[in-house]
């Protein structure tokens, strides 16, 4: 929470948590952690994958560090397999056996961490493991009656309509991987099918860490209601140059905006690119954003009446790069061709203090990295951000996505589909690139 006065000149903020007085304890799998009558620990119990489950997780993980380049394995196609029937099914399968009973449970969607965390950190390996954490759930009511077991969400109204929609992640998969590559029209389609799951998002995450597994997932914190109500025509019109203003939004999408503003983590920012003349009023603005920058108290009854929409523009535009990264034909990680060797080594932990201080060794690095990619196939494109700048007043801005939300951005093939290596890339391009790599034996530019 923070206060301000009329004047901004006084600012006091302040955090508290909130107090749960729920018993994880009480669960009827907490005592799988109790420690028999004689002192003894007790024996973990090793949960038993099933077939579906090991083809799925050795799938994922080939998937997901780029080793399956051609095929895309049916079993990580969630209109095919149920995602929540491999390791979550496994491990209750193996709670209820364990407990003698069968069981009849409604899996919530966030259950799937179970499968990001055994297929990335090979974690659960007990059942101990997976139920100690799911036991700290409150909102998970377990019921234990002579024959079965019952695990149902405690409010199952609370999850109508946040469960991901399976056929439409696997639509966008296959329309991925024909494209070979993710467009700004797919980012677009990522965030519709994250916004109604938001809460729930283990499944969502699932899927896109596998195809992007560089990019941090949305938070149910981010902006993109505004963004979800754009069409794509206004998309289209808002990339050519063009400006909205609030009368020319539906009314439901001035909602979504005023929330995205107001209900959310969004803040005030200046200008980010403004004329040389205005660069004073600018700083000025920004000493006063530093004290606080909630839209709220800069502007309590609603958005300026004068307030418009546009591209930013401080994102450098049509920028030349890589995709490094073959998954089952989707090609993704970008990496800036300017800057390329220098991001791959720090990416293999190369680097260090001892570059700033000894640029000779520093430069004998990049050109050993370049070498070692030279034969490395990739694919060459143009990368262009969408952000959106809602301008208020006196040169403040709200950017949508955030400045700390993942980039929306467009790529388009430089040439044809074909992947090229640092020695088969067009020679004009190579000249320009090792123009800027060469900088390194004057000065240490990284």
């Amino acid at each position: 929470m923070i206060l301000a006065d009329e004047s901004i000149e006084h600012v006091v903020s302040h955090s508290s948590g909130l107090r749960s007085d729920y018993d994880g304890d009480a669960l009827p799998w907490a005592s799988l952690s109790a420690a028999p009558p004689n002192g003894a620990p007790p024996s973990p119990v090793r949960i038993e994958w099933s077939k579906r489950t090991r083809q799925f997780i050795e799938a994922y993980r080939a998937f997901r560090l780029g080793k399956e380049a051609t095929s895309f394995p049916e079993v990580l196609d969630p209109s095919k397999v149920e995602p929540l029937s491999t390791v979550p099914s496994d491990v209750l399968r193996t709670y209820a056996r364990q407990r003698g009973k069968s069981i009849v449970a409604l899996v919530p969607d966030d259950r799937a961490w179970w499968i990001i965390g055994h297929a990335l950190f090979e974690k659960y390996s007990t059942l101990q493991e997976c139920l100690e954490e799911f036991g700290l759930r409150e909102d998970i009511e377990v019921q234990e009656r002579a024959e079965v077991l019952l695990l149902k969400p405690r409010w199952s109204s609370y999850r109508w309509g946040q469960r991901l929609d399976r056929l439409a992640m696997s639509r966008w998969l296959h329309q991925v991987r024909q494209r070979g590559y993710i467009n700004l029209e797919d980012r677009f389609a990522l965030l519709k099918m994250y916004e109604p799951v938001k809460r729930d998002a283990a499944v969502f995450e699932v899927y896109q860490d596998m195809v992007l597994p560089e990019e941090e997932i949305p938070r149910v914190d981010w902006q993109i209601g505004f963004l979800n109500s754009l069409t794509s025509r206004q998309i289209d019109r808002l990339r050519a140059g063009e400006v909205f203003t609030l009368a020319a939004l539906s009314p439901a999408q001035r909602e979504r905006l005023m929330h995205d503003i107001y209900h959310s983590e969004a803040r005030v920012y200046p200008l980010a690119s403004v004329e040389p003349e205005e660069y004073a009023a600018r700083e000025k603005i920004g000493r006063l954003l530093d004290r606080v920058n909630l839209p709220h108290v800069f502007y309590p009854d609603g958005l300026p009446p004068n307030t418009v929409i546009r591209i930013a523009k401080h994102h450098p535009q049509g920028v030349i790069g890589f995709l490094t990264t073959n998954r089952a034909g989707i090609w993704g990680d970008f990496h800036n061709g300017i800057t390329f060797p220098f991001e791959m080594l720090d990416i293999e932990g190369l680097s260090d203090e001892g570059d700033e201080t000894d640029p000779d060794a520093y430069a004998q690095k990049v050109w050993e990295c370049i070498e070692r990619y030279k034969k490395k196939p990739m694919l060459l494109v143009e990368r262009k951000v969408f952000c959106l700048e809602v301008v208020l007043a006196d040169l403040q801005a709200v950017y949508l996505p955030a400045h700390y939300t993942p980039e929306l951005a467009e790529y388009t093939l430089k040439g044809e589909r074909q992947p090229i290596t640092l020695e088969t890339m067009p020679e004009d391009l190579w000249k320009i690139l090792t123009g800027w790599w060469m900088k390194i034996r004057v000065k240490n530019v990284r």
